[in-house]
């Protein structure tokens, strides 16, 4: 019957962003090919809004400063293996305020902020994968991956510092079969995780749709398992692919209503492991 703000703009939305990469093509006894990766970049996500009949304009300031180092090797094995190897590494930093001024009075005061200011994210990861020719006709490759990831959030007004640990493992295996030379059967079995970050974490404060949002430090990681199978087409006349595909996400995290609401009218809600 009305709306939920009489203003709501992002501003500033700015994003710098930098990257070296070294390529290794003389063979080496580690490696045929390598690349190495290092980049820095920094987002800023800023916003300014006022609620429906208000005189209080808040002014957000959020920015994340990620920096990432990334190395891939890749090694023929006799004549029938191809492995590919590597390793990554990401942190990213937080900042994050809010003010609030009164535009009747001119009056300003410090709010709390959307993330916790200083919040840091570190993840780790180390994969190897396997290109296996088991024949003329059949290729199959395995891989697996192991990623460590650690969260900090600072103790801000209301909760208390947490620090958030997961670890696990992800493969992937892929059998492709030449019935003929211009048709090929596919088929892939893959496993992943994504582990919660601050975002998932920390984010707290009002929240568009007339919500407002409290911190859930409980999060786990969300997982998927996919397969999917078909067949590829390639010949003078006709290139395709015909895949179909199965797909189980559990552990979703996802924004649930608590039932509560703010002194102001705001639905609290949170995020939870809540959806597949």
């Amino acid at each position: 019957t009305q709306p939920g703000s009489a203003m709501y703009w992002f501003e500033p939305q700015r994003r710098d962003f930098a990257q070296l990469r070294w390529r290794g093509s003389n063979p080496t006894g580690a490696w045929d090919s390598a690349e190495a990766q290092f980049g820095q970049q920094k987002i800023e996500d800023g916003r300014r809004s006022r609620d429906f009949g208000s005189n209080n304009e808040d002014r957000e300031s959020n920015v994340d400063t990620s920096r990432g180092l990334a190395f891939e090797a890749s090694k023929a094995v006799g004549t029938r293996h191809h492995l590919t190897y590597g390793m990554d590494h990401y942190d990213d930093e937080v900042e994050s305020s809010r003010t609030r001024t009164d535009i009747q009075t001119g009056a300003t005061s410090v709010r709390a902020s959307r993330f916790p200011d200083g919040s840091t994210m570190s993840q780790f990861g180390v994969f190897a994968a396997d290109d296996w020719s088991a024949s003329e006709r059949l290729d199959v490759l395995g891989g697996v991956r192991w990623n460590m990831s650690r969260t900090r959030l600072p103790a801000s007004s209301g909760f208390a510092a947490t620090t958030v640990s997961d670890d696990g493992f992800a493969g992937n295996l892929s059998v492709a079969y030449e019935v003929t030379q211009s048709v090929r059967l596919v088929a892939n079995l893959g496993q992943g995780f994504r582990t919660p970050n601050v975002f998932d974490l920390g984010t707290f404060g009002d929240r568009p749709g007339n919500r407002f949002n409290v911190p859930n430090p409980d999060l786990e990681p969300e997982h998927v398992t996919t397969f999917d199978a078909g067949w590829k087409v390639m010949n003078d006349l006709l290139q395709g692919e015909f895949i179909g595909y199965y797909s189980r996400y559990r552990d979703k995290i996802t924004s649930v209503l608590t039932g509560e609401v703010t002194d102001s009218g705001r639905l609290v809600v949170q995020s939870r492991n809540a959806a597949r």
